[in-house]
């Protein structure tokens, strides 16, 4: 069920962009994971079309950037393009690029969580040593969005509509793979409780075989499930403490698609399921 009845799953976000054009005319936006061929680009274009006063598109480096601002151009969309490096892996970039938007913008209307990377094969810590997935996908951004939340208070303040200035963190339906393992969330091989354990009903449901742990105490899904698991807690939470203040947060599931992500599992996949399982982002 959505706001709009008349959206379903064929809507395009051009279409609901358009829809809801005055929630995005005359904003700021900032949306991580901006790369060509992504779901961050997408929603680049999407959001471009209803003329934000400033967009601001965050990535790892500064030719994905460019290559969406491109887009942007060739599309004939008269929006100021504000390019933000952001590795979400590592707090120090985090904070540089938090310290960033902090001097350049006065509000911020729109935070779109969506970067995140997917089934890293082999247990990977970040620099600052938290397991790579849960350091990217969800320490990442609960960090810079802590840095920078000031700027959604303030356009909160000057806000008519409750609710409108929001945080929409990309989830997926792999937080059915595995809750937030609290008492080893680095996969340590540390004791867990039952309740922190994978779920292997959802994983074997959607394909993939029952979880093996490597020799590293590592396995690649429940991993992602845990970051994604996280993703949903970090949304409610943040709509529980501030909604009073008119902001909203929600978390979603993007749905189905090919994306570039997928190239980090082509060679760690031997069939089909994961292309279909309705959770890759």
């Amino acid at each position: 069920m959505t706001s709009n009845a008349t959206f379903g799953s064929t809507t395009t976000a051009s279409t609901v962009a358009k829809a809801l054009s005055q929630y995005i005319k005359g904003k700021t936006v900032l949306i991580t994971g901006v790369s060509p061929t992504s779901i961050g680009a997408d929603t680049a274009y999407a959001i471009a079309s209803g003329h934000p006063t400033k967009l601001i598109l965050a990535s790892r480096t500064k030719e994905n950037i460019d290559a969406v601002a491109r887009e942007i151009r060739k599309r004939n969309l008269s929006v100021v393009v504000q390019p933000l490096i952001l590795d979400l892996s590592s707090q120090r970039s985090v904070r540089d690029a938090a310290a960033e938007v902090n001097r350049s913008i006065t509000q911020l209307d729109l935070l779109i969580a969506n970067a995140g990377v997917m089934a890293i094969p082999k247990r990977t810590l970040s620099e600052d040593n938290i397991e790579l997935q849960f350091a990217t996908n969800h320490i990442g951004h609960f960090l810079f969005t802590n840095l920078i939340l000031e700027k959604m208070r303030v356009a909160a303040k000057a806000s008519t509509v409750q609710g409108a200035v929001r945080l929409v963190v990309l989830s997926s339906n792999g937080h059915r793979f595995s809750p937030v393992r609290f008492n080893d969330y680095n996969f340590e091989g540390k004791p867990i409780p039952e309740e922190e354990e994978p779920c292997i009903e959802a994983m074997t449901n959607r394909g993939l075989d029952a979880p093996v742990f490597d020799s590293d105490h590592y396995q690649k899904f429940v991993a992602y499930g845990q970051s994604k698991t996280a993703n949903i807690l970090f949304a409610l939470y943040v709509r529980s403490r501030l909604l009073k203040e008119g902001i909203q947060a929600v978390s979603v599931h993007p749905g189905c698609m090919f994306l570039s992500v997928l190239f980090i599992l082509q060679h760690n996949m031997d069939s089909f399921p994961i292309l279909i399982l309705g959770f890759v982002k």
